[in-house]
């Protein structure tokens, strides 16, 4: 865990309010971290509460095997594990790491003031 606690961690802006609690993360969960196609593909989110933070992780769910035996879809890669800071509601974007590490390392940041919040989030490529 050394390492990453040496970096800065970058966190995007949200229109929230603070200190997030549950109902709120859940409410920026849907707005920032849920796709239209999410529910079709099988896609939810689990959002687990932390000191400094909910770790949400996106959770695939494969459709059930076809009579015709079809293989499922390929699992989704990346973007799958991000935070939403209680104190500000900034979200950070991480790999897929477990819940419990991730919520770690977010709160070494916050505690060494490597919490980084952008003024806005990055372009979309």
């Amino acid at each position: 865990m050394a390492a990453v606690d040496t970096m800065d961690i970058h966190a995007y802006p949200t229109e929230c309010t603070t200190p997030v609690t549950l109902a709120e993360a859940e409410r920026l969960t849907e707005r920032y971290l849920s796709f239209d196609d999410d529910a079709g593909r099988g896609i939810a989110n689990r959002i687990t509460e932390f000191d400094t933070c909910f770790v949400v992780v996106a959770i695939f769910t494969p459709p059930p095997a076809t009579e015709n035996r079809t293989p499922p879809s390929p699992l989704p890669i990346g973007g799958t594990v991000s935070t939403i800071d209680k104190a500000t509601g900034a979200i950070t974007l991480w790999p897929t790491y477990p819940p419990d590490l991730v919520a770690e390392h977010h709160a070494a940041a916050v505690r060494t003031n490597r919490l980084i919040i952008e003024e806005t989030w990055p372009a979309s490529s």
